[in-house]
């Protein structure tokens, strides 16, 4: 037999193998389910794929189950796709059941999740697992797979700053700052968990704490901009405004594509009477955001003060023509107009 021949052959069998191993992984067709109903007609065409050896097919056959009420019959297709590996199914990686359960079942009263946390042993694609649920909606849930995963690996810094973040969103605040402050002592690197324990510090009126975990995770990442940036809003506040410049200037440097550390340092200019300088400021955030609705604001304000009136006119088109410039503020604006010019503000169709 030729070399070719062979390849071929080989090609066969492992096809073969791949299609054998595929239908192994499908159930039968419950007796219930009538013959030629949708449903039956929808088992039917992921079952198809299943046979023509696309792994893409059980996948699809469980969510069918699923949907339709049938979770054992989900259960035993996703278990099966778990267990057969890669170089059988070709699907490129391992599948991992309870990463496709949880995703399929959508938070519903699960039976079987206990089990199969149990039996889940990889904590960072659980971590991936707990986003995916959490941005459905489901932060219970997510949860009790974040436990999983710091149950595996308990050192693991981000794994407890997630768990904080949900309790956060759980609105329980006591356990949400005690697992940040886990989460810092796992990892000091970890900026944002510094910067939400510091805001719940402060929250409760713990301020001297608070700077403390500022500065704290400023000496782990000194270049971290959510600190840089908390702590030049917490100089500003003790009315060390060289400080907060500084801190804010480091933050237009490591970010020059942002207008964020511009117009941090235009409003402390502006809060210490410095208009020149901060209006400079506001206008070169806008040559890095062009439409910047802060920006725009806080520009079309500063010549309604400072009694511009074809300016705060130009501004002003602006502000309508940016939609994402806030109700309240056009309000606040169309107020501080007729205010100070003693006459209605301009409206977006240029009428007043």
């Amino acid at each position: 037999m030729s070399v070719g021949l062979l390849a071929v052959v080989g090609w066969w069998a492992r096809g073969a193998m791949h299609r054998s191993a595929l239908r192994a992984v499908v159930p039968s067709v419950p007796v219930e389910i009538e013959a030629g109903s949708p449903l039956e007609e929808a088992l039917a065409a992921a079952s198809g794929e299943v046979e023509a050896g696309d792994v893409a097919g059980l996948s699809a056959l469980g969510r069918v189950y699923q949907v339709n009420g049938y979770g054992d019959e989900a259960r035993d297709v996703w278990a099966g796709l778990a267990e057969l590996d890669a170089a059988q199914t070709g699907a490129g990686e391992r599948r991992d059941w309870l990463t496709a359960h949880v995703a399929e079942a959508g938070g519903a009263e699960d039976p079987w999740l206990a089990e199969d946390l149990a039996e889940a042993f990889d904590a960072m694609r659980l971590v991936s697992v707990a986003e995916a649920v959490s941005g459905g909606g489901d932060d219970k849930l997510a949860m009790q797979v974040l436990e999983r995963a710091h149950m595996l690996v308990p050192d693991n810094g981000t794994i407890v700053w997630q768990q904080a973040r949900l309790w956060e969103r759980l609105r329980d605040q006591v356990k949400a700052k005690a697992a940040y402050e886990r989460a810092v002592a796992l990892d000091p690197t970890l900026a944002e968990a510094w910067v939400r324990l510091a805001t719940l510090q402060r929250a409760v009126g713990e301020s001297s704490e608070a700077w403390r975990s500022v500065q704290a995770g400023l000496a782990a990442s000194p270049d971290a901009v959510p600190l840089l940036l908390a702590r030049g809003r917490a100089y500003q506040e003790r009315g060390r405004v060289e400080d907060a410049l500084a801190d804010f200037a480091r933050v237009a440097e490591l970010w020059p594509d942002r207008a964020v550390g511009v117009l941090e340092a235009a409003q402390v200019l502006l809060a210490v009477d410095r208009a020149d300088e901060g209006t400079a400021m506001l206008e070169r955030s806008l040559e890095i955001e062009p439409e910047n609705p802060a920006a725009l604001v806080l520009l079309t304000l500063q010549a309604i003060l400072a009694g511009k009136r074809l300016d705060a006119d130009a501004w002003f088109d602006r502000v309508w023509a940016q939609p994402t410039v806030a109700p309240a503020d056009r309000a606040r604006l169309a107020a501080a107009y007729e205010e100070v010019f003693a006459q209605p503000a301009p409206r977006p169709d240029g009428g007043r």
